[in-house]
C-alpha cells in the first residue's frame, strides 16, 4: 500500500512520496492454495506462508500483479474479481499514566545532591589512642588530610584542646 504513489520511471516500481493519502495505490500478487488456517496453528498476519501455495501467473508466465486505486476493480485469470472499494483513515492514540515516573528522577536528584555535598565535606581522618602508662594515661592524636590544605595543624590543635576540655572536669572529680 502506498498512500501517495508515484513512479520515477515507466518500468520502475512505484514509491510513496508522502504519508497522507493523496494518491492511494495498492499493489498485490495473487497466490492460490491452502493458507493453513484450518489446523489452528498460530501465524503472523504480516507474513504469508506460501509453502502450500502456488503463485498465480499471467499469460506471459510472470507473476500476476494487481494494481488498484480506490474504486477500481481487477479480474484474476480464474475470473475472480478484486475491488479496492474505499480507504478508511484511522489514527491510534495512546493515553497513559506513569505515577511512579518521578521516582527515578528523585533518586538521581538525591544522588546528585550527595555528590555536590561531598565537594564541601573535608575528607579528613583523625585518630585518638589512649594508652595506660603506669599511673597515667598517654593520649596520642593524629590526623590525615586527604586533600592538601594548610589548616590541618590548626584543626588538630583545636580538636586536642576540645578533647582536653572534656577530660579535665573528669580528672578534677577523680582527684
Amino acid at each position: 500500500f502506498l498512500p501517495t504513489a508515484a513512479r520515477t520511471a515507466e518500468d520502475a516500481a512505484s514509491i510513496s512520496l508522502f504519508p497522507a493519502a493523496a494518491n492511494p495505490y495498492i499493489a498485490l500478487q495473487a497466490w492460490r492454495g491452502d493458507l493453513g488456517l484450518d489446523d489452528g496453528t498460530p501465524q503472523s498476519v504480516y507474513v504469508l506462508d506460501t509453502s502450500d501455495m502456488t503463485q498465480v501467473l499471467d499469460d506471459d508466465g510472470k507473476p500476476f500483479r494487481i494494481e488498484l486505486q480506490p474504486g477500481q476493480t481487477s479480474t484474476l485469470p480464474d475470473g475472480t474479481t478484486v475491488e479496492f472499494t474505499e480507504l478508511r483513515q484511522f489514527a491510534r492514540f495512546q493515553i497513559s499514566s506513569s505515577p511512579l515516573a518521578g521516582l527515578p528522577l528523585g533518586g538521581v536528584a538525591v544522588g546528585l545532591g550527595g555528590l555536590i555535598l561531598s565537594l564541601f565535606i573535608r575528607p579528613r581522618r583523625t585518630w585518638v589512642r589512649a594508652v595506660s602508662d603506669g599511673s597515667r594515661t598517654v593520649v596520642e592524636a593524629a590526623a590525615l588530610d586527604r586533600v592538601p590544605r594548610d589548616d590541618l595543624p590548626d584543626d588538630l590543635t583545636s580538636f586536642i584542646d576540645r578533647l582536653r576540655d572534656e577530660l579535665e572536669p573528669q580528672e578534677k572529680k577523680t582527684s
